[in-house]
């Protein structure tokens, strides 16, 4: 046994009561059956005119419906499970009733919704929304968000809640967080760093520019000036001394 191929199908005689479906059904477990579109090695009322002129292919233990068209002369497949098509071109709607497996790239000029807005992809702005229907910017996410390694932001973080990090939180810019950060691990910031509110850090910080509390900072281990580089703590106007 092996994969074949059909190039067409003699076209039904008796079509006066109305169009018939008819089934081609693939009984391998192994190989497939390949429809070829618009194959020259047929006669031209035999032929297939399939989806996105592609060929199309019936996978082992699948069945797919077959219509003929009397306009056209030409054999028409109709969409079933269990087949796969080079390019598909469709101008209504998909409707999957089970498992729907895309081996390559899937292109999609529209917009795409999962779920209702589970997943929004806004292809007219080019933003992706999750949890939302109306994404803002090009990536609009309502409800928490969780990275378990490293958080890289290469332009201004801005928090208007909680920021919590499990893993390290690399910063290329400013940051500004309205409500509590709270990082497990390393934090690093190249830019600003402007905290509104209590900000807690379990591992090592490592700040190359300004660092801005306007809360309170708990440190749990010691706190490092480098005098050589006028390193210098400043305290708040008329205070002189740390607060035990």
């Amino acid at each position: 046994m092996q994969d074949i191929s059909i190039t067409g199908l003699t076209a039904p005689t008796n079509l006066s009561t109305g169009a018939k479906v008819f089934y081609v059904q693939n009984l391998s477990a192994t190989y497939k059956i390949t429809l070829k579109d618009e194959s020259a090695s047929s006669t031209a009322a035999n032929r297939f005119t399939n989806p996105g002129a592609a060929d199309v292919d019936i996978l082992p233990n699948s069945s797919i419906p077959l219509i003929y068209s009397t306009a056209t002369a030409r054999w028409r497949v109709l969409a079933s499970s269990g087949t796969s098509v080079t390019t598909l071109t469709v101008a209504g709607y998909v409707n999957a009733r089970s498992t729907l497996q895309v081996a390559g790239v899937s292109t999609l000029s529209a917009n795409l919704a999962v779920d209702t807005n589970v997943l929004i992809v806004d292809a007219t702005n080019n933003r992706v929304g999750i949890n939302t229907l109306s994404p803002t910017v090009a990536l609009d996410v309502t409800g928490n968000v969780a990275f378990s390694t490293v958080l890289s932001i290469g332009g201004a973080a801005n928090a208007l809640s909680t920021l919590g990090v499990t893993g390290a939180a690399n910063l290329l810019s400013t940051l500004g967080v309205t409500g509590a950060a709270n990082v497990l691990s390393t934090f690093g910031a190249t830019g600003a760093a402007n905290l509104l509110s209590t900000l807690g850090v379990t591992g090592a910080t490592t700040l190359s520019s300004t660092l801005l509390v306007t809360g309170v900072a708990t440190i749990n281990n010691r706190m490092n000036f480098d005098g050589t580089n006028n390193g210098r703590l400043v305290l708040p106007v008329g205070t002189n001394k740390w607060a035990t």
